[in-house]
């Protein structure tokens, strides 16, 4: 199983079409996660897969985009959220406790504009970038529930 996974695309129409391009290549993609920061800009993509946006600090107050939601995928739980609520700019521990609490293991977050994984409390914190960059994320999906992240530039 394979998600795409991208944040922060600050409606940068070049960089969005770039990754509409790349998506329409990629095949067997079985979600679209967008951690925010870039309200409406998901919606080309509903075409390739199905789309689960939450809302960044940058996004308009919309109560049909929640702040953040957990996700199944497979043996996958995934807490998807922008990350400015729990700080993590400082520190991704409110981000770990907040995933555990929602009883998932991977956290997907935006926010900071930085590419990267760690684990923290036992939690996997991932940040696919910022899309107004050209960093996006695929997460590969295998039996046990944990993903493979592959870090991408266009």
């Amino acid at each position: 199983m394979k998600l795409l996974v991208f944040s922060d695309s600050h409606h940068e129409k070049g960089m969005l079409e770039a990754l509409l391009r790349r998506a329409r290549e990629e095949a067997g993609l079985s979600g679209i996660l967008f951690a925010g920061d870039g309200a409406g800009d998901t919606d080309a993509f509903g075409s390739l897969a199905p789309v689960y946006a939450v809302r960044g600090n940058c996004d308009p107050e919309d109560p049909s985009v929640p702040r953040a939601r957990n996700l199944s995928f497979g043996e996958a739980w995934i807490f998807l959220t922008h990350g400015n609520l729990q700080r993590v700019k400082m520190t991704l521990a409110l981000l770990a406790r907040d995933t555990r609490d929602t009883g998932a293991s991977v956290a997907v977050y935006g926010h900071t504009h930085r590419q990267g994984a760690e684990t923290v409390s036992g939690v996997l914190c991932v940040n696919p970038g910022a899309l107004a960059r050209g960093d996006y994320a695929l997460f590969h999906l295998q039996a046990g529930g944990m993903p493979e992240v592959e870090f991408l530039s266009l």
